[in-house]
């Protein structure tokens, strides 16, 4: 069981309709927080209120006064998950090596969803495992995606081409600006650590390497940042081609 932390991960959380065991509150609680447990009630989801320095013992100062039980984060197996890809021409997959900051997993799938991607694959191994703090950071986002853990991201992207998947991956060395380049669809966005990006063995997988050109003194971005910047270009060719 996980304890779902904050107001707006657990209004996704519910939105989902993922199975939930318990909701505490704190007393005193704002509008927003009342129609939270009023649906919660409607759902037959136990609400509890606590006083203000109960919850705050409970649970901590961070929780914004609501917290869920939930299930673990449920993922997809990795042949499931591949199976029930549409393939279709506007199809976006988000495709990520070893990301071991929660927060920046988080923040990740929080952007993979609102870019509109059907689908998440993360390394099994050298990747943040789903706890609660990834799923605050995607604001709840997590739990209207569809995920699996890839023991082996090179057979992934191997099957991800058999199924007719192109596949474009960041590299700031090598790749080309992505304002320039001329992408094919559909396709998967191969993204790595910060620390030292994607690995060589799965770039050179890759149909297209792409760069975001930076006119600072920083030589990075923050890895949802350039996520952000990369799957919104993508969309925005997508809907180029289709007009």
């Amino acid at each position: 069981m996980s304890k779902i932390y904050g107001l707006n991960p657990v209004i996704e959380l519910l939105r989902s309709q993922n199975a939930v065991d318990r909701l505490f509150m704190v007393e005193e609680a704002n509008e927003k927080q009342d129609k939270l447990a009023q649906e919660a009630r409607k759902r037959g989801i136990p609400v509890e209120i606590l006083p203000r320095e109960e919850f705050r013992q409970r649970f901590g100062p961070k929780s914004q006064g609501v917290v869920a039980y939930t299930a673990e984060v449920q993922t997809l197996k990795v042949e499931e998950w591949l199976t029930g890809l549409s393939a279709l021409p506007d199809s976006l997959l988000l495709v990520l090596d070893q990301i071991q900051d929660p927060q920046n997993l988080g923040a990740l799938l929080r952007t993979a969803e609102a870019a509109g991607v059907e689908g998440v694959a993360v390394s099994l191994h050298g990747s943040a495992p789903f706890t609660p703090v990834v799923y605050k950071a995607s604001a709840g986002a997590i739990s209207h995606l569809r995920l699996t853990q890839a023991p082996s991201l090179n057979w992934l992207l191997e099957k991800l081409k058999e199924k007719g998947y192109w596949l474009a991956g960041a590299d700031a060395r090598k790749g080309e600006d992505y304002q320039q380049a001329k992408l094919a669809f559909p396709l998967a966005l191969l993204l790595g650590s910060e620390g030292w990006g994607v690995r060589p063995l799965l770039l050179r997988r890759c149909d297209f390497l792409l760069r975001i050109p930076l006119f600072g003194k920083v030589n990075s971005l923050n890895v949802s940042v350039a996520a952000g910047i990369l799957l919104f270009e993508l969309r925005h060719q997508l809907g180029t081609a289709t007009d």
